[in-house]
């Protein structure tokens, strides 16, 4: 999933002055480009099971069923509090696009609409975008235990302001395993260099729990060390609603234990099965 405490990554000194300058016209082409080209994509689908990477900060283990497309899209509001002063993050929206490749791999594209405030100073603008797969390493049908890696590369094509200016990786190894019938546990443990090849190492744990066959919960204690120092504590929890198999509803709120740091994030996923021969329960 996306990071949800990265308010401290955010270019606020020259930022604000240099988003007044940023093209509009460039930012509604971008959205329109979107737009385009997911159309296109879901023209060709049929729907199918789902099995999402959010709202949580850990991902699945699981990859998409062969030949398979699936959108993640979400609204996020955070504040977080600099000094004095308080800042204030809303991206809308958030989009995961999930395009299967084979029974164990696919390609995975993020990017986000980005509105920052801090003070009277706003920003606004696309962010930088995140290409990357996701492998899944095993997988049984007489073991329980699933495992996965998934890894991003973060390509520096947001607006000046909302830019790291440089490119940067995320990697994660994605483990999980039922704890009982209605209880299952999943945890992921990864590594970022983003900021000036700094290392980061990240870890989130989630315990879900089914309370029927079209609503879960789940709470989830997750963080990270930032250059492997500077030590960040974060809880959320929230659930996922199934209106159909193929269609999910999302809520998460989350909260920083160590720091301060707020969220409410709300999402819909959708999945879609390539038109063939092949009927699908």
């Amino acid at each position: 999933m996306l990071d949800f405490t990265n308010f401290h990554n955010l270019n606020y000194s020259n930022a604000f002055a240099n988003a007044r300058r940023t093209q509009i016209n460039t930012t509604k082409m971008k959205l329109v480009i979107n737009f385009i080209v997911l159309c296109f994509l879901c023209s060709n689908f049929l729907s199918a099971q789902i099995n999402t990477d959010r709202p949580n900060q850990t991902d699945s283990s699981s990859t998409l069923p062969e030949g398979s497309f699936q959108i993640e899209s979400g609204f996020q509001v955070g504040f977080n509090t600099i000094g004095a002063t308080t800042a204030r993050q809303i991206l809308l929206p958030i989009n995961l696009f999930r395009v299967s490749l084979s029974e164990k791999l696919e390609l995975r594209l993020i990017n986000q609409l980005q509105l920052n405030k801090r003070g009277e100073e706003k920003i606004q603008g696309i962010g930088d975008i995140e290409l990357g797969a996701k492998f899944q390493l095993y997988k049984k049908e007489t073991s329980p235990l699933e495992v996965a890696i998934l890894s991003h590369l973060v390509v520096p094509t947001g607006n000046f302001s909302l830019s790291n200016r440089q490119i940067g990786n995320l990697t994660k190894i994605a483990v999980s395993h039922p704890v009982t019938k209605n209880l299952g546990l999943s945890y992921n443990l990864g590594f970022s260099s983003i900021d000036s090849g700094d290392m980061d190492l990240s870890y989130s744990v989630s315990l879900g729990y089914s309370l029927n066959q079209k609503m879960s919960l789940f709470i989830e204690p997750y963080g990270r060390f930032d250059d492997f120092e500077d030590v960040e504590f974060n809880v959320d929890a929230g659930f996922v609603y199934l209106i159909k198999d193929h269609i999910q509803l999302d809520l998460v709120f989350g909260s920083g234990m160590n720091y301060d740091n707020n969220f409410l994030s709300v999402g819909c996923s959708w999945l879609f099965l390539r038109n063939t021969n092949t009927q699908v329960e």
